[in-house]
């Protein structure tokens, strides 16, 4: 099962589709659009994998800002992880991820993949969609690893 949280109807269509084109569909995704409710369900659920875009996420209090959410994930990554045996991506800008690298790598994050959006195709039935070629090869890539690396150490 793979958890994806995130604000970003694109990057979820493309990490979704990305799962689904692996798994050839036997992959159960759950996607939850805020940070309170991805941390609830990682941390109760029972899943393998889990991607989280906590840049993208609505802050929930008037002041609240993206950094907020960033430190709230990483906060809550560490908690996750001593609880449960889950992979956690953290996908964000370039920027955030210099900002948070040494933070993520701490909190026990088992990668942290740059998220661009730079070529822009159309999906039936869907507006403009953006899809870096490198972002999918690296989604791929990471999801690849960790499910594998999952599947020889349980």
């Amino acid at each position: 099962k793979v958890l994806l949280g995130s604000a970003d109807w694109e990057w979820l269509n493309l990490c979704g589709c990305t799962l689904n084109a692996i798994s050839g569909g036997a992959v159960a995704i759950q996607v939850f659009e805020t940070l309170s409710q991805f941390i609830e369900a990682a941390g109760n659920g029972d899943f393998d994998l889990g991607f989280l875009t906590p840049g993208g996420f609505p802050t929930g209090s008037a002041g609240g800002t993206a950094t907020d959410s960033w430190e709230q994930a990483v906060r809550a990554i560490r908690q996750i992880k001593s609880q449960r045996p889950i992979a956690l991506v953290l996908v964000g800008a370039a920027d955030e991820l210099t900002q948070y690298e040494a933070a993520g790598h701490a909190s026990g994050v088992d990668a942290m993949l740059q998220a661009n959006q730079q070529i822009t195709t159309r999906m039936a039935g869907q507006g403009p969609v953006h899809i870096d070629f490198a972002e999918v090869d690296a989604l791929v890539e990471t999801i690849i690893h960790l499910l594998t690396r999952g599947a020889t150490t349980r």
